[in-house]
């Protein structure tokens, strides 16, 4: 498997959701839009799960000020950082019933609601990062946001790429059977237990908040993480490496309520889909800088040891997934063989 870094001056151009209503006179939004004297700005809440130094933090700053700007000032989106409204789960449940406005979210927690949307979690579905990059951008994922509208009614505002997910853990695991047996945490979503399942591993459910001293107490040996979240939340301290595997690759939404649409008019809709693309293209340029200078950064930092695992062994561990995911009915054989002509 051929695993390429993308320079971020030739980087692939994202699809967003909705582009139809940007394009309806966005420039001239901001001139039009003006709070009158007296009124107060329509306040919408942003929860996420991570810390303020994550990308995706630092992406919905960026995505407040788009939105303030936009509309000079009627639209003020309130972000909440670190789970304080609640884990991902519960900001999922929340966006339905208007508790949050806003959310983060990606593939593996939106498939418990929507499946077809997992499909980009598939073992090795993508060849690699460039390919999952083509994804994004495709009229295949635009078609899949379509669908989840459709079928929840929630708002997928913008995609990109949230980062490649590997096996950190307190032993290396360069084969597949490495990991017979391993206790391997997953968030709790089924979506998560796949790859696991199908080394041989034990997928053992538990919450982001409490990895680390899920691991530091060794309640479990390893657990799949994505690079810059290893280093962002100092799992380092706890593992001792890292084992390379790729065998998915994230990615996450804004997810906007369907009782934010009822709630702005058309302008101010709008602003929030501008606010929405610059969040995405932000939090992607920010996952993949990350992704290209964490490992030198970490190793010259003896933080982890790499482990640059055979990765055609694993792929051909679980080859059998796609295939029986299709047998089953639960994945489109046409979707998958759309995605794998990218």
């Amino acid at each position: 498997m051929n695993i390429q870094k993308m320079k971020l001056g030739g980087k692939i151009m994202m699809r967003f959701a909705s582009k139809a209503v940007l394009l309806m006179g966005v420039g001239l939004v901001s001139s039009a839009l003006s709070l009158p004297a007296n009124a107060e700005a329509v306040k919408l809440r942003f929860g996420h799960i991570l810390d303020t130094e994550s990308a995706v933090h630092k992406a919905a700053v960026v995505a407040a000020e788009t939105a303030s700007s936009c509309s000079n000032g009627a639209l003020e989106i309130e972000i909440f950082p670190g789970g304080q409204l609640g884990n991902e789960s519960a900001l999922n449940n929340a966006i339905r019933v208007g508790g949050v406005d806003i959310a983060n979210s990606g593939t593996f927690f939106l498939s418990n609601e929507f499946p077809l949307i997992g499909i980009s979690t598939l073992p090795y579905i993508f060849r690699d990062r460039d390919h999952a990059l083509t994804y994004i951008a495709s009229d295949v994922m635009a078609d899949i946001m379509n669908q989840w509208h459709e079928k929840t009614g929630q708002y997928l505002m913008s995609a990109y790429y949230g980062s490649a997910f590997h096996i950190m853990a307190n032993s290396a695991y360069p084969n597949p059977d490495d990991m017979k047996g391993q206790r391997i945490r997953t968030p709790d979503s089924p979506a998560w237990t796949v790859f696991p399942s199908a080394v041989g591993a034990i997928p053992t459910p538990i919450s982001f908040g409490e990895v680390y001293l899920a691991l530091q107490q060794g309640l479990v040996d390893g657990s799949t993480m994505s690079l810059p979240l290893v280093y962002a939340q100092k799992f380092y301290e706890v593992v001792d490496y890292m084992n390379l595997t790729y065998h998915s690759f994230e990615i996450s939404f804004m997810i906007v309520g369907e009782h934010v649409r009822k709630q702005l008019d058309d302008d101010q809709w709008a602003c929030l889909q501008k606010a929405a693309d610059s969040y995405a293209m932000t939090a992607q340029e920010l996952n993949l800088e990350a992704e290209d200078s964490l490992r030198e950064t970490m190793t010259n930092a003896d933080m982890v040891e790499f482990i640059d695992v055979d990765v055609d062994a694993y792929q051909k561990a679980t080859e059998s997934v796609i295939d029986d995911k299709i047998r089953s009915g639960e994945m489109p054989e046409e979707t998958v063989a759309a995605i794998r002509a990218l």
